[in-house]
């Protein structure tokens, strides 16, 4: 039976060096410094006023300032519109059409029609930078042909939440780009907390708009974005992009558990997924 335990710790052990061989984290690069784009941050929300003071005050403190902050407001039954304009962010009111469309889909694709930027960065409001140089870091590694994705580093303050540590290594695994087969494998999307991407290849590709049927909206965005020759850059947020994963209550935790790993796991190769 000991020869069962090992031979089972073994296995678990390689099969996670393999799932997650490297995960590339954004480095400062100086020699980009001088890169100088017009960044609109959209950020969709809904009911976020808890969420928004900890974002917009740490979006105030970075070196490199974005031309704009867009709230997109879906409906809130708080405060998140006029905690928005209390932090200087321009809030857009998402308005439903006939056709019944909303959502964080909607949300962003309204955004995207309000922004000036010549570059777009989609974050969710339960994000914040830990660090004043992380939105240098971010645009420094931006290359306009390409789309920049990362999924935040997990933070945690109550007990409960350490279970997501398990669904934050599981979802990194699951883009196929961190394994020991590399670049082989083809990337899944992009995370679903934040995306950069060029205003032009937005429009092009049909933006947000394209995949208003889809419930993990920037995997399948990310797809199209591959499929159109953008490739997405994947990395890991330590250090630039920070979040706390269902903080509500650990209902909240199961329930996006659920979400997650219903939808996801069709985009993540076989390879990972016997791992």
């Amino acid at each position: 039976m000991v020869y069962i335990y090992l031979f089972i710790l073994v296995l678990s052990i390689a099969s996670g060096w393999a799932m997650l061989w490297h995960t590339p984290k954004l480095a400062l690069r100086e020699k980009m410094q001088k890169q100088k784009k017009q960044v609109s941050i959209i950020i969709p929300a809904r009911n976020e006023e808890k969420n928004l003071p900890i974002l917009l005050a740490s979006v105030q403190k970075q070196t490199y300032k974005p031309l704009e902050i867009l709230v997109i407001d879906d409906y809130s039954e708080d405060q998140t519109a006029q905690v928005a304009r209390e932090y200087g962010a321009t809030v857009v009111q998402v308005q439903r059409d006939e056709r019944e469309w909303f959502g964080k889909a909607a949300a962003c694709w309204y955004g995207a029609q309000a922004a000036a930027g010549d570059t777009f960065l989609f974050l969710d409001a339960d994000i914040f930078f830990p660090g004043s140089d992380s939105l240098a870091r971010m645009i420094a590694n931006f290359q306009e042909d390409t789309v920049l994705s990362i999924q935040p580093y997990h933070t945690i303050r109550k007990s409960y939440e350490n279970f997501s540590v398990i669904f934050n290594i599981l979802v990194l695994a699951g883009m196929n780009q961190f394994s020991i087969l590399g670049k082989r494998l083809p990337a899944a999307g992009a995370f679903g907390p934040t995306l950069l991407c060029s205003r032009s290849a937005y429009f092009q590709v049909g933006g947000h708009k394209r995949v208003r049927h889809n419930i993990m909206e920037n995997i399948a965005l990310g797809q199209i974005f591959i499929e159109q020759e953008f490739p997405v850059q994947l990395y890991s947020g330590k250090d630039v992009l920070h979040f706390r994963m269902y903080p509500d209550g650990i209902a909240h935790l199961f329930e996006g558990w659920s979400k997650s790993f219903a939808s996801g796991s069709v985009a993540t190769h076989l390879f990972i997924m016997i791992c």
